[in-house]
């Protein structure tokens, strides 16, 4: 899964703490959030990372956004209309609203960011639904009218909802320069924060956006510093400094003692996963189906998470509207796992390990160094995948050296990478499993690294894509679900819960399965 949004299970503080260089405390009005990685990209249709959309989140803006009870709300529109036959949705756009520089917005930003998303010289990670767009026409710079090749149901939730980019000041580059443009590093945008200051492995500082279209934010600034270890944040939030924070389980009790902050609970839209690479002796289902079985989920989320994860049968989110509650988790059973994979016409060999053909089934697994709770996994991993005959080594290592080009998921080999992928909780899941979505390279488009292929399920896809009417589609994803169980792309691990401590001092911050609430309402008290 190339575009890693929430591949590296990132969580994103918020702390109280002195804007760089000042000696002297906290500044007023400002809020120090903090993210595990390096941003690596500010673009929202360039970064991979993360990371990198826990800061421009802040900055962008799309037509129509997510409250936290799940209900979509107007933001750069203020209405539209959708044509009887699905193919054409046209949108009244908000007037008076300026980019961060000053520049007004109009509809041709918002035609732009659609030839943005469909330049093949610019490194796109993520534009699902974009290529269903024909054309768009612009009869004032207030209205925008989507024309479809065909009815496409997710249209709302991929493109209604996705970040608009200005055309004044990336239209005039060619797609090599968009790649390489200071943009990436200090946006201009439309949202309530605008990036002042870009520090690498250093910090991100945000401030007030005086032009912003909406309520002027409460925070004179937000300041986005990187810490990657989950300890050294707990014991800064022991210390004092910091205001809110994603707790790590493994230190929750701890946190839940402290006297200054109080915990908000809540099942993210996010799962655990072991993504399995399919090179050599992964392509065979029944080896996939045997991990799964030889995968002791529940023991996880007990010892590991404390608890704190509800177990996954699918990626979509328990608690929204499209799980098929029909399906539960593969149980734990190392006895059916060794049975598909001697049927499978494996045999042991030299230690107990498993051979076919003369080849070792052998699967490493890699994960992140700074994320204690899959490092942890990983070794509960690896002992239950030994005992069944797979040779097994571990690997804990950065996110660059897990997701770049040089990775384990590029060099040919069979392997499982255990991290969290952020799903969401509307359905669109055709770039994880389509055929079509194999990326070539680190760079390309597409998020099936698995290298997961099946004609049914490409089939699928594309009918859930076209099926506007609600129980139509309903009926599709409950068959992808029952695809993604019997042919094991991935295994599910859990679905994350969050633990987040809000120091008493943070007002206005609440957050839920869909959203946080909005930015320009947090304050210190």
């Amino acid at each position: 899964m190339t575009n890693r949004i929430a591949a590296l299970g990132v969580s994103f503080l918020l702390l109280i703490l002195p804007v760089p260089g000042s000696t002297a405390g906290p500044a007023p009005g400002t809020l120090v959030m903090v993210v595990g990685d390096n941003p690596d990209n500010l673009n929202p249709y360039l970064h991979s990372l993360a990371a990198s959309s826990a800061v421009y989140r802040y900055t962008f803006d799309s037509l129509y956004t997510v409250t936290t009870t799940g209900e979509w709300i107007p933001a750069l529109a203020v209405g539209y209309t959708v044509s009887p036959d699905g193919l054409t949705w046209t949108f009244r756009l908000r007037p008076g609203v300026r980019w961060s520089d000053g520049a007004p917005f109009t509809a041709a930003d918002v035609k732009f960011t659609w030839q943005l998303a469909a330049n093949k010289d610019v490194h796109i990670t993520y534009a699902t639904g974009f290529d269903k767009i024909a054309s768009i026409d612009t009869p004032d710079p207030l209205t925008v009218a989507y024309h479809l090749k065909e009815p496409y149901a997710p249209f709302r939730d991929q493109v209604m909802g996705a970040a608009i980019v200005p055309q004044h000041v990336l239209g005039a580059l060619s797609g090599d320069q968009i790649n390489r443009a200071p943009f990436n590093q200090k946006p201009v945008g439309t949202g309530p924060f605008a990036v002042s200051e870009f520090v690498t492995d250093d910090h991100v500082t945000l401030t007030a956006n005086p032009r912003y279209w909406g309520k002027r934010a409460k925070l004179a600034r937000i300041v986005v510093r990187i810490v990657p270890d989950q300890n050294a944040q707990v014991n800064l939030l022991r210390a004092g400094e910091l205001s809110v924070l994603n707790v790590p389980v493994v230190r929750l009790d701890e946190v839940k003692r402290m006297p200054t902050v109080e915990i908000k609970r809540y099942l993210e839209a996010t799962y655990a996963l072991v993504q399995l690479d399919e090179y050599g002796f992964l392509r065979e289902a029944a080896v996939r189906r045997a991990l799964d079985f030889a995968t002791p989920k529940a023991s996880i989320i007990r010892n590991v998470m404390k608890g704190q994860a509800e177990p996954a049968a699918s990626d979509m989110v328990p608690n929204g509207p499209w799980a098929d509650k029909t399906l539960h988790p593969r149980p734990y059973d190392p006895a059916q796992a060794r049975r598909l994979l001697r049927d499978s016409g494996f045999t042991p060999g030299p230690g107990g390990v498993l051979y076919k053909g003369g080849k070792r089934l052998e699967v490493p697994l890699w994960t992140l160094s700074g994320r204690v709770n899959f490092v942890q996994a990983m070794q509960v991993l690896a002992q239950s995948w030994r005992s069944i005959g797979v040779y097994t080594e571990t690997h804990a290592v950065s996110a660059a050296a897990l997701f770049g080009q040089n990775g384990p998921q590029w060099d040919g080999k069979d392997a499982a990478l255990i991290f969290t992928w952020g799903q969401g909780v509307f359905p669109e899941n055709k770039i994880n499993w389509h055929s079509s979505f194999i990326p070539k390279d680190a760079t390309a488009p597409g998020e099936n690294d698995e290298r997961y292929s099946n004609p049914e399920m490409d089939r699928l896809l594309e009918e859930a894509d076209r099926a506007v009417d609600e129980a139509r589609r309903h009926a599709i994803y409950n068959r992808i679900q029952e695809l993604e169980y019997r042919d094991v792309p991935v295994i599910f691990l859990y679905w994350l819960v969050d633990n987040t401590a809000v120091a008493k001092t943070v007002q206005g911050y609440d957050v839920t399965t869909f959203t946080t609430t909005p930015p320009e309402e947090w304050s210190i008290r």
